[in-house]
């Protein structure tokens, strides 16, 4: 049965009457029998070394990066050697990740003896044995006074002088434990719903790739004559479509690698791999410039034009297209690659679009990748991807097709993001509620008992 949960019962949960004002002004009230200690009082801090010459595949250690840290171990790489190891009870947080990063401060909470070795820009916390760890790590975890040392522009570096001045309320180890089992119970309750969810939006994506592929590669009539395409990855095509290189098709420009230093807080927008989303082009999140100057000078031929496709070639993310469909001038960054239509090939933006997004074609680019810890891949790459190619009239048929059929798959995930969010936001104010005092749950704890 599906896990169900009120998010609007964060709004009764019982408050502490005995309360006083915090040092930290934004906090407000907080409950008076609370103590206040700086952090560093009630726990060891170590940084974390570098391990890059020792990973290897398999290797006995997990290598704790902010990769690691950030997507809550799911995301590893091994190495030989362990120069900072984790002890059970551990907090590990990331102290270094670019302007808005999700990975600053974010925490991991350690419960196995000698498999992590930690990596440079994430630290090691030890709680002493009088503090519950875990408490910790709920307070700890993205917490704001962290997070306002990110200015949205600087990449941002958390010192060893910002751990020694952080202001820790601690509650009674009675409380903590108390505070602990509460969160430990709500919070497996909303993963587990975030969950569910998370594999809704997976079946959906796959159904949503079965028809692109088998639309770009099979065509919308079940009675037309097939053929072997002689490629392992297309199969059967139609009798009276071609197959050809992408490079035959159409043209491909990379971005250039802008410095950190190059940007600035306006001028000529980067289009940058986080920008390109299965919705479209966002800039809603993440905005980088560079000046009007440098453009002019030495940029403006990577200029992306109204209609231009854009590709990210990068990362997790990598293979997610999007049309730019703006006229204001922006120009590409590093592993974003530009799209456009060959005016003498018989080969059509609408259609490249969805073939781009193809199983096939995601396929053949992954045996291409270059790249152990980010893998990518770049236009030679893309250049000799192998495709199957409709006249043109039915090339606008299929782009229309698939531009409909899939609006609701789109539609549908996007209202199943909007729900994994709001779960996600209601997770966090219950712990911040809980670990500053602004809710008492003891007797919570005590009933479910």
């Amino acid at each position: 049965m599906e896990a169900t949960i009120d998010t609007k019962k964060v709004r009764s949960w019982k408050r502490y009457e005995d309360l006083r004002d915090f040092e930290v002004e934004w906090l407000g009230k907080v409950p008076a029998h609370w103590e206040t200690r700086r952090l560093t009082t009630v726990c060891d801090f170590a940084s974390g070394k570098a391990h890059e010459p020792y990973v290897e595949e398999g290797a006995k250690y997990v290598c704790v990066n902010s990769r690691f840290v950030s997507t809550g171990g799911a995301t590893r790489k091994y190495c030989t050697e362990n120069l900072s190891p984790a002890r059970k009870n551990d907090i590990l947080m990331v102290m270094s990740d670019l302007p808005n990063g999700r990975a600053l401060a974010k925490a991991f909470f350690v419960e196995e003896d000698d498999l992590y070795a930690v990596n440079q820009r994430v630290c090691i916390i030890t709680p002493e044995k009088a503090q519950h760890s875990r408490f910790l790590y709920y307070l700890l975890d993205r917490n704001p006074v962290f997070l306002r040392f990110d200015d949205g522009f600087n990449q941002t570096h958390l010192s060893n002088a910002v751990f020694t001045k952080f202001p820790l309320l601690i509650p009674p180890l009675a409380e903590q434990r108390a505070i602990v089992a509460f969160l430990d119970r709500e919070t497996a309750r909303i993963d587990a719903l975030i969950g569910h969810k998370e594999r809704l939006i997976a079946l959906l994506e796959e159904k949503r790739q079965a028809v692109i592929t088998h639309a770009v590669i099979r065509g919308l009539n079940p009675r037309a004559k097939m053929k072997s395409s002689k490629v392992p990855w297309l199969g059967e095509i139609p009798d009276h479509w071609q197959v050809a290189p992408l490079k035959h098709a159409v043209l491909f420009q990379e971005g250039p690698g802008l410095r950190q230093w190059q940007f600035t807080s306006d001028g000529i927008r980067v289009i940058c791999v986080t920008n390109i989303t299965e919705a479209g082009i966002d800039f809603s999140t993440y905005q980088k410039f560079i000046s009007e100057n440098e453009y002019e000078q030495h940029y403006r031929h990577f200029t992306v034009r109204k209609g231009d496709l854009l590709l990210s070639s990068s990362g997790n993310s990598w293979g997610k297209v999007a049309e730019y469909q703006d006229d204001t001038p922006v120009i590409l960054n590093t592993s974003t690659i530009r799209v456009y239509q060959n005016r003498q090939a018989m080969y059509r933006r609408p259609l490249i679009k969805w073939t781009l997004q193809s199983v096939a074609t995601r396929e053949q680019l992954e045996l291409m990748m270059t790249g152990s810890c980010q893998p990518n891949f770049g236009p030679s790459h893309l250049a000799n991807v192998l495709v199957a190619i409709p006249p043109v009239d039915e090339q606008s048929e299929i782009a229309q097709y698939l531009d409909e059929k899939t609006q609701g798959f789109s539609d549908l995930k996007l209202r199943v993001l909007s729900g994994i969010q709001r779960l996600q936001e209601y997770r966090s104010a219950l712990i911040s509620a809980a670990v500053t005092g602004q809710i008492d749950v003891c007797e919570e704890v005590l009933l479910n008992d």
